[in-house]
């Protein structure tokens, strides 16, 4: 895309790096990353989440990171770094391809939950859940009222 002639030049997009603030992986941002246009592209790398915005302009830049993150972005990420010039986001595409593969961020690992989701047990032909016994109040607080 970036060698498209056809395309204009220096409007091809916006790549964004977006760091997020202490206490929030990288992993937890992506999740809150919702782009809903064709040829938007997220991934993470380097304690960041990068994003590319195809065909966004610099200055619609806050409008569009509004509508892909539910929160407020000065919230979820501390510092930004945007490139929107074709040769400065080649350059760093050509950066990101050259991290050795023992830097790349290890993925999550899955969470193995040993007590199951709902408390339903299957006889072979229906579920039927289980009741748990809740208690409201505890008896020093029945007495003392």
């Amino acid at each position: 895309m970036m060698n498209n002639p056809l395309l204009p030049a220096h409007g091809k997009g916006v790549l964004v790096a977006l760091r997020p603030v202490p206490g929030i992986r990288v992993e937890q941002a992506l999740t809150l990353c919702r782009p809903n246009r064709t040829g938007d592209i997220m991934t993470i790398g380097g304690n960041r989440l990068v994003l590319f915005l195809s065909f966004c302009r610099i200055n619609d830049l806050d409008t569009a990171l509004n509508h892909i993150f539910p929160l407020p972005t000065g919230d979820i990420f501390s510092n930004r770094m945007v490139w929107f010039e074709d040769d400065q986001i080649s350059a760093e595409l050509v950066q990101m391809r050259l991290l050795a593969p023992e830097q790349w961020g290890m993925p999550l690992p899955l969470a193995q939950s040993s007590k199951p989701v709902i408390n339903a047990e299957h006889d072979g032909r229906h579920w039927r859940r289980i009741p748990e016994p809740m208690r409201l109040l505890d008896d020093a607080v029945e007495r003392s009222s």
